[in-house]
């Protein structure tokens, strides 16, 4: 077997997931496996006609897309004549040093993508408060991308609120009735670690917002050993 081919085979092969005993030889299994309803860290609320889903995504979740970039690169380098062999290996060993270090930039924070719609799958969930009224419509699109910071935080039992890195609300541009957020938020908040030998649970916390469904709770016990993940 030679180099490239090795470089592939380490990029695609998944640990064996210590809660299902499962592996992966490819990015397209485990991006299945990732986006499917069987996923084991993936839990639905309902309340008031409202349908939350909660998936946690790890590192190699989120790098699916840059996975199957490498991939693409790896293949046109390997075709190339005009390179020497030399070179080729030279240019794939650069596309795992970048890839390496995007991955770190993930394993910073902890991931979860929300998603929220009616159960009245004919609702959408932005463009129905249009009707009343333009205004209505307006506010609540800027509560949506500007302020569920106010409302959706992580709770372990040691920190009682750990708020947002970061979210981005997914714009379908009307192709969906629901809709994404993805929320990232620190491992460590105040010099305490989120996750630790003692302690893998942690709640994510949805306060109403206007859907008038009281709080909403999420608990999720999360390995912090990456064992769900790609290893390079």
């Amino acid at each position: 077997m030679d180099y490239m081919s090795k470089v592939l085979i380490l990029l695609c092969t998944l640990l064996i997931i210590s809660s299902c005993r499962e592996s992966y030889d490819t990015v397209e299994e485990y991006e299945k496996y990732i986006r499917s309803e069987e996923y084991p860290y993936l839990k639905t609320v309902v309340e008031n006609g409202v349908k939350f889903q909660l998936r946690y995504m790890p590192a190699d979740a989120m790098m699916i897309t840059h996975y199957k970039h490498f991939e693409e690169t790896k293949a046109k380098i390997s075709l190339d004549s005009l390179l020497t062999k030399e070179v080729r290996d030279q240019r794939i060993n650069e596309e795992v040093t970048r890839i390496k270090k995007t991955r770190d930039n993930y394993e910073n924070a902890l991931y979860f993508m929300l998603t929220i719609g009616y159960e009245d799958e004919s609702k959408d969930l932005v463009y129905s408060s249009m009707q009343s009224g333009f205004s209505n419509y307006s506010n609540w699109l800027q509560k949506l991308l500007f302020s569920l910071n106010e409302y959706i935080y992580l709770q372990t039992p040691e920190i009682e609120e750990v708020p947002f890195s970061i979210y981005h609300m997914e714009r379908n541009y009307g192709m969906m009735k629901t809709r994404n957020f993805l929320l990232s938020f620190p491992k460590e908040f105040n010099d305490i670690k989120i996750l630790n030998s003692s302690n893998e649970e942690v709640k994510v916390v949805i306060d109403d917002f206007g859907f008038g469904t009281g709080k909403i709770n999420f608990a999720f016990n999360i390995h912090d050993e990456n064992s769900m993940d790609i290893k390079l």
